[in-house]
């Protein structure tokens, strides 16, 4: 299997109320089915500079596909599914090698945090490391 696409994501720091962001997940692989897994080095928390993980901003990923008649996902974080958990039935966006991203199947990685959550936090960098685990379905 390979996953590629993945960009950083920037959230606009002028912005006020729920702050919401996403990069493409493409994967290409000799299976038709891939589920994924979602674990983060903060435990889903943005942590500020050296900053521990417990002080940091949490949030919510969610890995989306949208299907024929239906949107298939996941979530990971405060009070979804735990860090490593596998969900899904998705497709793959072509064979191996391929490296396109379909746009009919706008596979992504999204991630939302609440304005109550950032609310009255210092002003400054803020960062987690998210590691994506595609296997087989």
């Amino acid at each position: 299997m390979q996953l590629f696409a993945l960009e950083d994501i920037t959230f606009n720091t002028a912005a006020t109320g729920d702050l919401k962001g996403s990069t493409p997940s493409c994967v290409d692989s000799n299976v038709e089915r891939y589920e994924v897994s979602l674990d983060t080095a903060n435990e889903f928390k943005l942590a500020a500079g050296s900053a521990p993980a417990a002080d940091g901003i949490p949030y919510t990923l969610t890995y989306s596909q949208k299907g024929l008649t239906d949107l298939v996902w996941g979530a990971w974080g405060s009070g979804h599914l735990g860090p490593g958990v596998a969900a899904g039935d998705f497709s793959i966006d072509g064979p191996i090698g391929g490296k396109t991203c379909s746009p009919a199947l706008d596979s992504k990685i999204t991630v939302d945090i609440k304005e109550a959550d950032y609310t009255g936090k210092a002003t400054g960098s803020y960062s987690d490391t998210v590691t994506v685990v595609v296997s087989s379905k």
